[in-house]
């Protein structure tokens, strides 16, 4: 018949449906770890109030927790029990399986949930070397920054280059544990996918290790050497040295002195949360010489926290004596580092830290000392502070001593002003043309 079409010879196989590519992309995998991590953390703070005397008592143990339940989490989920998918494997519709398809076994599964456990050292390492700052050592806060923090870091960087350029788009955890991550749509095409690639699986794989190693070596050899330059700079040096002037001078007990630069308005609303607010205060604190003069949520504190990992006893408070005395042992020293100059109190400091103060002076100028004890946990996913004693005591120092900090800061303020003016008239240099 005339008015009869021929249909192309390659119709029906451009419009039959496409087969779906079994493995789990990038975006699956990286969707489905948040989401698995944003429920692990979920449960540790649902449950912490329950479980708070159980953290208290494991001290610097407790970040053992969060890796424990991390660890069953992914070991039960990705085995027998949740038959290769974890609650966000779930959600994005992917699984873990063998090179079959198969459900993975226990120990597959142990040894996979093993080796994402080094995507938290990044944290750790950084919270370790932070606690070793503060004691003013050097070696460890590098081996931590460097080894946990470095080593962590580049762990993770090269999985994902083994993801992204791997046939099969295996991490180090599916190399060793012998697994894959396949997409629900597609599973049942996994096999006759690596039928297709098997010519060009070897050298393609062989090439996406080889490019994961490199990049793991170079990552931890860079990371290593900034953090050797940063721990073992001048600057670093010398708040060494401070941490450990200020740990033995304020030593108290088994806690940690920390120092800090807050306004006296965080100070009355953290303590008053935790109902630390007492009506001593009122009678040591400065009464204003004149109206207007008094104290206000802007006065700048200097805060000594002594800090302790695990529950703060009795004992450790001390009598009322005792707790006197440390306050007068601390008020003394701060005033002596202010008068004297002594970093981290000196000038040049004070006047970085009046950054984190909006209002003016331009210079921090504390007038008052308060210290507290505060019993802090880290659980990874989740830090929890509580105060549990304070108390606030003024500063004495001479009348005008901050005059002259001021006189400094309005010069350095004018010393820029005027080079802000001094540019802003410079004329542009540009080159000019002319005729030949």
């Amino acid at each position: 018949m005339a008015d009869e079409k021929l249909l192309p010879a390659d119709a029906l196989e451009r419009n039959a449906p496409k087969a779906v590519l079994p493995l789990a992309g990038f975006w699956f995998r990286l969707g489905a770890l948040a989401l698995d991590i944003f429920l692990i953390r979920l449960a540790i703070q649902t449950t912490y109030p329950a479980l708070q005397p159980l953290y208290l008592s494991l001290g610097s143990g407790s970040v053992v927790v969060p890796l424990a339940v991390s660890f069953l989490y992914l070991a039960l989920g990705e085995g027998p029990v949740g038959k290769g998918k974890t609650l966000g494997k779930a959600i994005v519709q992917i699984r873990a399986t063998d090179l079959r398809g198969e459900m993975l076994s226990a120990p597959a599964a142990a040894l996979r949930a093993l080796l994402m456990l080094p995507l938290a050292a990044p944290f750790l390492g950084g919270e370790m070397g932070v606690r070793l700052a503060l004691r003013g050592r050097q070696t460890g806060e590098f081996l931590a920054g460097a080894g946990l923090g470095g080593l962590g870091t580049s762990y993770v960087l090269a999985s994902v280059f083994l993801a992204v350029l791997h046939p099969l788009k295996r991490t180090v955890a599916d190399l060793a544990a012998g697994s894959i991550v396949v997409r629900e749509a597609g599973a049942q095409n996994l096999a006759l996918f690596l039928e297709q690639i098997q010519g060009q699986l070897a050298a393609s794989q062989r090439r996406a290790i080889q490019v994961a190693a490199m990049a793991f070596v170079a990552l931890s050899a860079v990371y290593g050497l900034t953090q050797y330059k940063k721990v073992f700079s001048a600057e670093s040096e010398q708040y060494s040295k401070f941490a450990q002037s200020f740990d033995n001078d304020l030593a108290y007990h088994q806690l940690t002195p920390t120092l800090g630069a807050v306004p006296f308005g965080a100070v009355e609303t953290v303590l008053a949360r935790e109902g630390l607010t007492t009506a001593s205060w009122a009678t040591r604190l400065p009464k204003p010489a004149k109206p207007g003069e008094g104290l206000t949520s802007q006065t700048q504190v200097v805060v000594i926290q002594f800090r302790s990992n695990s529950a703060v006893r009795s004992d450790d408070l001390g009598t009322t004596r005792d707790l006197d005395a440390l306050m007068t042992r601390a008020v003394a020293w701060i005033e002596d580092h202010i008068r004297n100059d002594v970093y981290l109190l000196d000038r040049k400091s004070r006047m970085t830290m009046a950054g984190a103060f909006p209002a003016k002076p331009p210079i921090f100028q504390p007038r008052l000392a308060a210290v507290v004890f505060v019993e802090e946990i880290d659980l990874l996913y989740l830090r929890n502070t509580r105060f549990v004693w304070a108390d606030v005591w003024p500063l004495t120092l001479p009348a005008g001593f901050y005059e002259e900090d001021l006189r400094a800061a309005r010069k350095i303020e004018e010393q820029t002003e005027a080079g802000r003016k001094k540019a802003a008239s410079k004329p542009s240099e540009r080159p000019t043309s002319g005729t030949r």
